[in-house]
């Protein structure tokens, strides 16, 4: 907040790079996720819940608690879905503040997830330069520009499915 305090409130690609830079966020797996939540002080669970809600979270006394489905259809769907909560968490911490970043809790849903959009985003942008740095070591030209353009591919294709995961959520069959 005090780097933003300013121009308040921030806009979620703001709120996702300060994330990423404060919690050294890469993209994760499911055991990446569990730290990150201890790291927060924040319970992490995984249950089977219904078809329309891929998690949710609570507080109670002075734990917070997020419940992550453990059907989720595609790729990168729970650190998706986590991001979406943790943001809900954050925006409970700003009320609390007294510097709420939302006009309405109606707007929170967009906003939570376009936080995990981003920040999901500005995680995998924060690696990119060291595999980039490592392929340009290798020795072999054409492995070295195979390895150069699959990264790039990889980093488009990742980008992609930030951007068009909650659509492609929104059409699953679950």
């Amino acid at each position: 907040m005090g780097r933003h305090i300013g121009a308040w409130p921030p806009t979620e690609s703001v709120l996702a790079e300060e994330f990423v830079s404060s919690f050294n966020l890469v993209p994760s797996t499911p055991n990446g996720l569990q730290q990150l939540c201890v790291q927060l002080g924040i319970s992490l669970s995984f249950s089977s819940l219904p078809a329309e809600l891929r998690g949710f979270n609570c507080a109670y006394q002075d734990r917070m608690e997020i419940v992550l489905s453990e059907q989720q259809g595609f790729w990168g769907a729970q650190e998706h879905t986590l991001l979406h909560e943790l943001r809900e968490i954050l925006e409970r911490s700003f009320i609390t503040l007294g510097y709420p970043t939302v006009g309405h809790v109606r707007e929170l849903e967009g906003k939570a997830e376009d936080f995990a959009r981003f920040t999901r985003m500005a995680a995998i942008s924060k690696s990119l330069p060291t595999f980039f740095e490592l392929a340009e070591q290798i020795e072999r030209k054409w492995v070295q520009v195979a390895a150069l353009v699959l990264i790039g591919c990889g980093a488009l294709f990742y980008f992609y499915t930030c951007a068009m995961l909650p659509r492609f959520e929104g059409t699953a069959e679950w």
